[in-house]
Parts: structure tokens; sequence; C-alpha cells
């Protein structure tokens, strides 16, 4: 190998486009996802379909890396690598360069180069370097500092779900408290018995220049990213949704690009002033269209049939008043109902719903591949959590008390996502009821969702002062009925939290889940099925599969409150072909505490076989159980640690004096495929399931979850798999043969669990 630790001196002598091997420690300092232009997106496409990427878009990564000298260089990572993703290289990583490639920037007019590493690996002993920071002058013919390498005028994206610009030029859309601070030419001779939507609707094609408009805003959809990758004129597109209306009629309005940002926010309620700078369109309806176009409850209003768009240049004739200004726009429009309400009857005409309590419980984020059913992934991430609400109608309900709402996690929600500690006050919007079998399940996120938490969710702006609905004064009610109780009964509410709140695992806070086969999916049975699953999860990304295979053991374990655990059951079950009876092994387990894999004599007899290959571990990670709350004067730096999108940690490292795990049972399931074993985390309300099973191979629901980046080639390293389901009715191929099974020890009666709620949670996947 051509060892080389000065960069700067091998430079010259690199030949443009081909591979070098080197030797060179660099400190990770930064690394930038973004869109590739589209020359680079051709150039990479083409090298990239030869290793079988399958793709709808191309994103690329640049380090920003130093080496021992503290000499600052900019690298593009080879496209093929896929560490990023997967949660290996990380900023404040220490790795060794081993091949690196001198490229030239594809546009023709510019002889500039950058640098490409094709690979690396992590360095032995990362702490015996030590890390230097200088400026030095770039090298020779080197692309300008700060541009992205793959893209010389792109700008980054969100790391988490590549569909979010982080555009830091931010600009801004004025706001006022009430009509007279609003700037006169915006309002000139505006009178709102002409000035409407229903009058504009008709009048606009007639029209040299659109007139002022005073409109109540009803609903703001997420923002959106629309990529156009081999479009050289414009790439990306952003767009947001807001849903408007006077007492004429409603309409959508459509912002565009850089003006998005600006109205981030804006919220729903709020009251918005176009001054006549605008443009007029007609409505072209989209179907289905997942953005929702109407107010959520029956207002005597109907559609206009326009619609309005905003760009960047139009802003300076915009205002935002608040909510409560006194113009003549129609009240906001809020259908808040109570936790119990919700669990006694779906909402009228299963209309979207507004609720306020207080967060109990706060999960993991995860995200989830968006996929596009022709050519697969995208390459861009869902941002999902759990989230369980309780209010004063649930209060007294201790075994089950609260509701699960599932939350996607976008750009301009993230920060008031990061608010919903447990214990937090709040109120959320535009969420869609889910039953299952007729009952509720839970409630989920729609694109109108906003999320109001601590004081913000004590807002005037959700009592209507004018009740121009009737079901408007039952919302008002709920409303101030659930704040009378946070402030009258503030003792019972801490003692209810401090009993009850926690966060962080796959605690999954709904009573009913839909299980279905991906489209391009089948039952797994081989070792080979499932390697492809767990080598190419992403970090922090969840999968749900179905595999075909028996139970060979199910063990209880007892988690305590320092997230160790003891076996206090053990069942292992045979199964033969003749379809006699078989032979059942049982025996008292050591009840010490374990730690991994360290499972005892019984243990032992599972584990020793080691002609089959295993996937995942036979304890649950300390990453797969919930924590409570402690000390809630720092909850927030405990949940951003275990629940937020961070840098990786160990996960079954020394808990800290902190860590305070939720003591429970939970069910450890050893699952035997054709040529493989699977241990899967199961909740303890599922073990009387398993002990019906009859069939020598079932169909089994499991999801999978890495937290951690894999080891080496141990692709499993790094997860969990949760056993969500069996199907009880026949699997294909099925084996002949049936089981009985006795328990080893009982379970101690007192031992409480929450296990009913672990698992996570990818319906998304397969409904939509």
């Amino acid at each position: 190998m051509a060892r080389s630790m000065d960069l700067k001196e091998m430079w010259s002598g690199l030949v443009p486009n081909v591979p070098k091997e080197v030797e060179i420690t660099f400190h990770v300092s930064k690394i930038e996802g973004y869109v590739a232009d589209p020359v680079n997106c051709r150039l990479w496409k083409k090298k990239l379909a030869r290793k079988g990427w399958k793709r709808d878009f191309i994103f690329l990564h640049d380090l920003v890396l130093y080496d021992r000298s503290g000499f600052q260089i900019r690298v593009l990572l080879h496209p093929s690598d896929q560490s990023v993703l997967e949660g290996r290289l990380m900023e404040g990583c220490v790795i060794i360069a081993n091949i690196i490639t001198k490229i030239k920037v594809a546009n023709e007019d510019l002889d500039q180069f950058y640098l490409a590493v094709n690979d690396w690996c992590p360095h032995p002993d990362p702490r015996s370097v030590q890390l230097k920071y200088q400026r030095s002058p770039p090298l020779d013919k080197y692309v300008r500092e700060g541009r992205l390498l793959g893209n010389l005028a792109g700008k980054p994206v969100c790391p988490w779900t590549y569909s979010t610009i982080l555009d830091y030029t931010t600009h801004h859309v004025r706001r006022s408290c009430s009509v007279n601070s609003v700037p006169r030419n915006l309002l000139q001779s505006f009178n709102p018995v002409v000035n409407n939507l229903a009058n504009l609707g008709k009048e606009w094609t007639n029209l040299r220049s659109p007139w002022p408009l005073i409109l109540r805003v009803y609903a703001k959809s997420k923002n959106r990213m629309i990529i156009r990758q081999e479009d050289s004129r414009k790439q990306v597109l952003q767009l947001t949704t807001v849903l408007v209306g006077d007492k004429s009629g409603f309409c959508k309005l459509i912002v565009w690009d850089e003006a998005v940002t600006a109205f981030s926010g804006l919220f729903e309620g709020d009251i918005l002033v176009l001054g006549g700078k605008y443009k007029i369109g007609k409505y072209q309806a989209r179907k289905p269209d997942k953005y929702y176009l109407e107010p959520k409850l029956r207002c005597g209003l109907a559609p206009v049939s326009i619609e309005l768009k905003l760009n960047l240049w139009d802003l300076d004739n915009v205002c935002i008043l608040d909510h409560a200004a006194d113009v003549p726009v129609p009240a906001p429009l809020w259908n808040f109902h109570t936790i119990r309400s919700l669990q006694d009857q779906p909402p009228k005409g299963n209309r979207l719903i507004d609720i306020t309590g207080v967060v109990s419980y706060h999960g993991r984020w995860e995200r989830e591949q968006c996929r596009n059913e022709v050519t697969g992934f995208t390459g861009q991430f869902w941002i999902r959590t759990w989230i369980k609400l309780v209010d004063q109608t649930s209060l007294e309900d201790q075994e089950s008390s609260g509701i699960g709402v599932r939350m996607f996690v976008s750009g301009e929600r993230w920060n008031a996502m990061e608010s919903l500690l447990p214990g937090c006050p709040c109120v959320i919007t535009n969420l869609i009821y889910v039953k299952v079998d007729e009952k509720l399940s839970h409630l989920e996120c729609s694109n109108e969702t906003q999320v109001f938490p601590g004081d913000e969710s004590f807002s005037s702006r959700f009592i209507v002062a004018v009740l121009e609905n009737p079901d408007l004064s039952s919302s008002n009610n709920n409303v101030e009925t659930f704040r009378n109780s946070w402030n009258a009964e503030s003792s019972r509410w801490s003692e209810f939290l401090r009993r009850n709140a926690c966060y962080g695992g796959h605690l999954l806070p709904c009573s009913h889940f839909t299980v279905s086969l991906r489209s391009d999916g089948q039952i797994l049975r081989y070792a080979s099925d499932l390697e492809p699953f767990f080598c190419r999860l992403p970090y922090k990304t969840g999968v749900r599969l179905l595999v075909a295979g028996c139970m060979l053991a199910v063990r209880t374990i007892s988690v305590d409150k320092f997230g160790e655990g003891s076996v206090t059951e053990e069942i292992l079950m045979e199964y033969n072909e003749s379809g006699t009876e078989d032979t059942v092994i049982t025996e008292e387990t050591d009840s010490s505490r374990l730690h991994a894999d360290r499972l005892g004599p019984k243990g032992q007899i599972l584990e020793e076989d080691e002609s089959m290959e295993t996937f995942c571990v036979s304890f649950p990670s300390r990453a797969s159980l919930s924590r409570h709350c402690k000390d809630f004067t720092d909850v927030r730096r405990s949940v951003t640690q275990t629940c937020f999108l961070k840098q990786p940690e160990a996960p079954d490292a020394e808990p800290t004096s902190e860590d305070c795990f939720q003591e429970a049972c939970v069910c450890m399931v050893l699952i035997c495929l054709r040529d493989c074993r699977v241990w899967c985390i199961a909740d303890i309300e599922l073990k009387s399931q398993l002990m019906d099973v009859e069939e020598a191979e079932s169909r089994l629901c499991i999801d999978i979850f890495r937290f951690a980046g894999y080891v080496d080639n141990d692709y499993s390293s790094g997860t969990e798999a949760v056993l969500r389901k069996v199907l009880l009715d026949s699997c294909p191929e099925d084996r002949p043969g049936s089981s009985k099974r006795k328990a080893s020890t009982e379970l101690d009666a007192e031992e409480s669990s929450t296990a009913g709620d672990q698992t996570i949670d990818l319906i998304q996947a397969f409904t939509s």
C-alpha cells in the first residue's frame, strides 16, 4: 500500500478518476446530505445500477474532515457506501481512509477538483488521535469551501428524512395584533361585502388585478418537497397548502418555494390579510387527495371554484393578524373531544378531531422508508413516534387511562414535538380517528395536524366566543373542563404523572393493529430471506415482516428499575412429525441478575447449537425498554438522549443515576425458521395466545428496528425484533404436528406489566 499521511503533499500527484490506496487518519467533523444535481445524478445512476441500486432519487453525502495536522477538507463519500444510513459513520467518528479518488467537477466550465472516499475503516483506537483544528490554504484547484461537491448550487437536506431543505435564509411575513396596524396600502378600498371569495370566484377572469382579502385560516398542511432530480432548470420545488375562508366561502391557498419557510409560523385560527398581490387559478380537484380541503365542521360555507397562489415576491403584501383581531371573518372551527367520548363512540361523520390533554408517554422516534409502489424505496424517510395523552375524563382509570396518538414528525413540527415531554399539557389538532373491528385503536396525525405544547395550549384561540355552530359549544366545554381540572387539581395530576409518566422503548399505546403483506413481499422462511432486511436496514429505522416458523421457547423475564432482568419462567417446546405427544423440558431457572445473553443453564441448552444462524439477542436491550420519569426537572435531557434522533450511543452501556426503567415482565420468544432462528421480544399479554398455537409452523408478524449500526458482518447486531402477532389460521406448507407444554415456574401474581403496549407500529407501510 502506498502510505502517505500528508494529503497536501500527495494532492498534485493524484490522477483524476484513478482510485489511490492510502492510509490517512481523519476526524469526521460534519456530514451533509443533499440532492445530487442533474449531471451527477446521471453519472452516478449508471454506476450504481450496475451494483443493483434501486432508488427514486440519488442523495450524496459530503464529509468535512480534519487530518492529524488539523488540515480541513470537504470530501464526497462514495454513493455506494451506505454507512451513513446504517449508522456506522457519524459525526465525531475517527476513521482511516483506505481508498480515495480525485474527481473533476462535472461542470465543464470549471477547472476544479474534489476528493471522494471510496473505502474506509474505523480507527482501532480513536481516543489516541489528538484533534487539531487550524486554518490552512486550500488545495490547488479544489472546490471552494462551503459548496456542496455533488451540487454546487444546492442546499443541504434534513439528514434524517431527506425530504426537507435546511434553508437558513428564512423569509418573514409581517405580523400584526390588530387591523389598525396593518399597512394601509394592503387594505386600500377594502369592502367585505364586495371583496370576498364568492365574488372573486365569479369575477376573477375579468379583473385586471386581484382585490384585497381578509381570510380565516382553517388548516395548514405540512410543507412538501417535490424532487425533479434531472430537471436542470429547477430540481426541487417546495409548497404548502393553506385552507382559508371568509363569510362567503372557502378555498385553497398554495404557497410556493422560498415563501414556504415564511409561513412556518402560520397556525390554525390565525387571520391572513392578502393585499392584492397574489395569483388566482381555477381549482383542480385531485382524487384521491390526501390533503383535506374542507373545514372539519359543517359551517354553512361552500367551496369556491378558484385557488390562490403566493410566491416569495408577494410576501411584502401579506400580513398575519392575531386570531382574536376584530375583522369581518368567521370564527375558527374546533372539534375538541374528550378521551372518554372518543372511546364510547366515533366522531360524527368521521371528521378530523382536536384533543387537549397531558402527555404521559413519549416514545422513541423511528424512521420508516418512503416507498414508491412502482420503483420501491425512494431514498427518503418518514419519522414517526407514539405519544400517550390523558385528560380529566381518563384520569380515574389507572389501568387503561389515556389514548395513543401516532405522530409523524415533519420539519415544521420538529420543535413542537420535542416539547411534548411527559407531563406537558398540549393541544393537537386535526387528528384522524382510527378504529379496528369497530373499536377505537388510536388517533393518528394527518397532513394538517398542528401541535401546541405547554403554555400555547392555553391560548384563547381554542375558545370560540361567537357560537356560530352548535358543535362549537361542546368543543368549548371540553377545553374549559380540562383547563379547570389542570388548574384546580394540580396535586392529583402530579401524583398520576409521578406513577405513570414514562418515555422511550418500543411501547405502542394503541388497542389494535392490522397485519397485511407488503406489496412486493412474501412469507419469509430462510436465513437468506431475512438477512437482506437486517443488512440493508438503515439506522433508527423499522420494517415489518411476516415469517413462517415454529416457536422453540418462550421465556418470561422480569425487568427491574436498573434495566436488569431475571428469567422467571421458561417453556421449551418440541414438535415431531408423527403428531404424537412432545417431550417438554422443564426445570427451575436461575433467578440471579442477568445481562444480555447470560440466561443460565436453561439458556445454554438453546444456544449451544451453532449449526443454525441466530438473529438478535436473547435478552431485551436497554434501547428496547421504556424509562420512568424519575425527575421532571431534568426530563428534557433524559428524553432527548433516549427518544430523539441523534448520534448513536452504546445501547447497553451501564445506566446512569438518572436512568429508571419501567418495572415489567416481558417475553422472549425463540422462533425457528427452516435454517435459522430469531429471538423476539413479545408482550406478556401475547403469552396466552402463544400457548394456544397448535400448528408446528405458524405465520408470525415481527417488527425489526435498528437502534445501532451493525458490527463487522453481524448484520443483526444493533437490532431488535418484536413479535407482534401470531396468525392462527393455517400456514401454507404446514408441517403436521402438535405440542403440549408445561410451565416450570409460575409468575408472581403481583408482577406488574405494561407489555400490552410493547411493540412498534408500521401500519402505514401496508395500508398506503
